[in-house]
């Protein structure tokens, strides 16, 4: 079903990269009046966005700090500006960690349906109310970051908890989760990849959520 919901989202990015090269070709005017830099910028952007900071501020701000879009074509800008990055990244990603098909299909068709209503809904605003709007989200959304980095930094989060026995493949070095043989001349403190396989494990010490740590809190 995942394959079957990814080549679905290439056949979409098919559409629209037609569509969008047929509309640029009909413009009187050039669209962007740097293109090299707003690959560039886009490109930078939606690395970050892969970490998890997100791609509408910065890209916000791009566009007013550079005066590229008016105020009340911003939010189908973003959109649309962000469909073929948000397309690759759901490639590449869906194939890397393994996603519930139906959580999957559920989040598509939303972000379909919000992106195709909202688009018609922001156009016919005026752009006051736009304005507010972002600018209200924009200052929710950095007071929320803010807080989440200050919880990330200060918390110590320490219980005890249980390893269940898991064989996986990623980035790591050898601690007290990675304890196991290699062959020699491999030096087990440098940072390298291989499949490998966790024992249980029961012990206490201070954690954060990541591919190790997920377990229930009771």
């Amino acid at each position: 079903m995942v394959t079957t919901v990814l080549c679905l989202l290439v056949a979409l990015a098919v559409v629209f990269i037609t569509a969008l090269a047929q509309r640029v070709r009909a413009s009187p005017t050039r669209v962007v009046p740097n293109v090299e830099a707003a690959v560039v910028a886009g490109a930078v952007i939606n690395f970050f966005d892969t970490l998890g900071i997100g791609s509408f501020a910065p890209t916000t701000a791009y566009f007013k700090f550079r005066r590229l879009v008016p105020d009340r074509l911003i939010p189908a800008t973003l959109i649309a500006a962000s469909a073929l990055p948000a397309i690759t990244q759901a490639l590449i990603f869906v194939r890397v960690i393994k996603v519930d098909p139906t959580l999957l299909v559920i989040c598509i068709t939303a972000a379909v349906l919000g992106s195709w209503l909202g688009s018609s809904f922001a156009l016919a605003l005026p752009a006051r109310p736009i304005r507010l709007a972002m600018g209200t989200g924009l200052l929710i959304a950095a007071g929320l970051m803010t807080l989440g980095l200050w919880l990330h930094l200060t918390e110590r989060h320490v219980h005890l908890h249980t390893h269940e026995p898991i064989t996986h493949t990623h980035m790591h070095v050898h601690d007290e989760h990675h304890q196991h043989e290699h062959a020699a001349g491999q030096d087990p403190n440098e940072p390298h990849a291989h499949e490998h396989t966790h024992e249980r494990l029961v012990h206490s010490h201070a954690h954060y959520p990541d591919i190790h740590h997920r377990h229930s809190h009771d």
